[in-house]
């Protein structure tokens, strides 16, 4: 790039004719997001070549382009894995061929022959398939040829002497014929007719000029892929960040080698399917590599994360064993986060994991349950095993939210738990390992983990204010579901008895201490939505009535109360606690 027009000191800067000089190939990885700009994006894109027609600048500058190299080879062009910027290098080439269709649909031959050949397609090489100096993701790639088609079907075209030797080869087509990029394709041709109908071939030439040469990036090239997470967080522009997600598709399918239709056919027989049950139970794989990462390493840390799974796969022989060790952990996530049903052929084991799952668990929990739940599909621990680790995890949890200890600082013990439990499994059955016993005294051997005691636990439970703790609504939902008699599976909301706004015959009935008896537990019952609006403020009587008559066995018990008072507020919190002494065992 001259350098009169550079916009900032570094060496890096470039423009788009410098990232395809040569025989440079730009390839956006083959399952990377599509191409997603629409016509704000290309407005803008004209609003920064206007300020370069009307002088009030040399050049503009557009951002950062971040790709790795996979270097050349006899017949292989070099080629840059466009890491980042797709968006910008896709737009500026998809200009580019629409200059040429518009020249060469308005007899201009020679100049768009001469365009295509010097920015849009490499030297002819022998055995080379592909010749386009862009190489568009997995589903671009059905819009990219059929925009090509476009190009080479212009009336003498094809024949002229510079592209019948070295005639365009897209990619081979995939994805829909029709999408975003040919959209924004038709909207730049559409642009480019009208300049050259104003302007002439002159004005086109200098449009092309424009952006070939004074729209500039900074270039970085990576040594090692596997640092773009870190880069992306401490660049500022407006380009959608790349995900360790993203990093993991792209490592998946760079082992797929050069054979583009046995990835294609992976991508769409095993990693979409994979991806879409992420998806369909609102879940994000983003969030499952961590606690997958740490299952094989406990150390891990995030910003460490991709770096490290490209080192646990070192030894995998391709990326269907890559696959295969990501789906084996699947149903216990998709089941701990979204509440997908689990192992139905085991009532009493989808019932503890669907506790954990309504209880809120914190995320810090999950390598040590996929762990444990994996080695439950294999047979290597039993049912009554895995389910008294499990009650034991949720009590342990449930009696913490209780008495009000956030849940910070359980990484650190969750992390490598497994670990520390199985280190003596060496001619050891694992459900002697893993017990209760032993998870709570690993637990509380930690010096800043508090598990709360039964007094501590009661106390919680009996004057605590349940109401502003998170674990509210399934505290009550389980009482609830203890309770004989028929119970609806859901809560819709929390109803105070004695009401948070106290009206004055509710003061006379509770004098002191209401504002901190009202969110307790004794005081808070589940109500259908349409009832609690009903009740509101209303005297006890009232209520009682309406409680009488509620689906919920909690609400019926409270309706054989005459009066509602501090005193039937605690005695109430009383009797829960020694249902939840019982319930949630130490």
């Amino acid at each position: 790039m001259d350098s009169k027009l550079k916009v900032t000191d570094v060496p890096e800067e470039a423009n788009f004719y410098d990232l395809v000089a040569g025989d440079n190939v730009l390839e956006i990885p083959l399952f990377q997001r599509p191409y997603m700009w629409k016509e704000s994006h290309y407005k803008a894109l004209l609003q920064d070549i206007s300020l370069i027609d009307e002088e009030t600048n040399g050049a503009v500058f557009l951002g950062v382009i971040v790709s790795f190299g996979r270097g050349s080879g006899p017949g292989r062009p070099p080629t840059w894995m466009i890491v980042d910027g797709q968006q910008r290098v896709t737009t500026l080439y998809l200009s580019v061929m629409a200059a040429v269709e518009v020249a060469a649909k308005a007899g201009e031959l020679d100049w768009a022959s001469d365009i295509m050949g010097r920015y849009l397609l490499v030297r002819p090489m022998s055995g080379l398939s592909v010749n386009t100096k862009l190489v568009p993701s997995f589903n671009d790639r059905g819009q990219f040829d059929a925009i090509w088609k476009r190009i080479v079907t212009v009336k003498n075209f094809s024949s002229h002497t510079i592209v019948a030797s070295n005639p365009p080869r897209a990619p081979s087509p995939t994805g829909t014929a029709e999408g975003l990029m040919l959209s924004q394709y038709m909207r730049i041709r559409s642009e480019l007719t009208r300049l050259l109908r104003e302007q002439g071939i002159s004005g086109l030439n200098h449009h092309v000029e424009i952006l070939t040469s004074r729209l500039s990036v900074v270039s970085i090239s990576l040594r090692d892929p596997t640092v773009a997470p870190k880069i992306f967080e401490r660049l500022n522009y407006g380009a959608e960040p790349v995900t360790v997600a993203d990093l993991v598709r792209n490592e998946v399918f760079a082992r797929s080698g050069d054979d583009a239709s046995t990835a294609m056919h992976l991508f769409g027989t095993r990693w979409e399917p994979f991806v879409a049950r992420f998806a369909d139970k609102n879940a994000d794989l983003d969030r499952f590599l961590f606690p997958y990462g740490l299952i094989y390493n406990p150390n891990i840390k995030k910003a460490d994360l991709f770096a490290a799974l490209r080192k646990i796969w070192e030894k995998f022989s391709g990326p269907e064993q890559i696959i295969d060790d990501l789906e084996q952990f699947q149903p216990a996530y998709l089941a701990l986060t979204a509440g997908e049903n689990y192992q139905d052929a085991h009532p009493a084991l989808k019932l503890r994991v669907g506790r954990i799952y309504r209880s809120g668990r914190p995320s810090s929990i999950y390598p040590f349950l996929l762990k444990l739940l994996r080695a439950f599909e294999l047979g290597d621990v039993s049912e009554a095993a895995t389910c008294g680790v499990l009650d034991a995890i949720e009590s342990f949890l449930f009696r913490r939210a209780i008495v009000g200890i956030e849940p910070t600082g359980l990484h650190a013990v969750f992390k490598g738990l497994w670990q520390e439990l199985t280190s003596e499994a060496k001619g050891k059955d694992l459900d002697e390992l893993l017990t209760p016993e032993r998870l709570r005294s690993v637990v509380r051997s930690k010096p800043t983990i508090s598990w709360p005691s039964d007094e501590e636990f009661r106390a919680g439970i009996e004057s605590g204010e349940l109401y502003r703790r998170k674990i509210a609504t399934y505290a009550i939902r389980e009482y609830e579901l203890g309770l004989e008699g028929e119970s609806p599976s859901d809560i819709h909301q929390i109803e105070h008895i004695a009401p948070q706004s106290a009206t004055e015959n509710w003061r006379a009935a509770i004098p002191d201490g209401y504002e901190k008896l009202v969110h307790t537990w004794g005081n808070l019952l589940p109500l259908t939505s349409s009832m609690n609006p009903s009740t509101g403020q209303s005297d006890f009587a009232v209520k009682r009535k309406a409680y009488a008559d509620s689906i919920f066995a909690s609400a019926r018990e409270v309706s054989k109360h005459h009066e509602w008072n501090a005193t039937a507020i605690r005695d109430r919190s009383t009797s829960i606690a020694d249902w939840a002494l019982t319930r949630w065992r130490f």
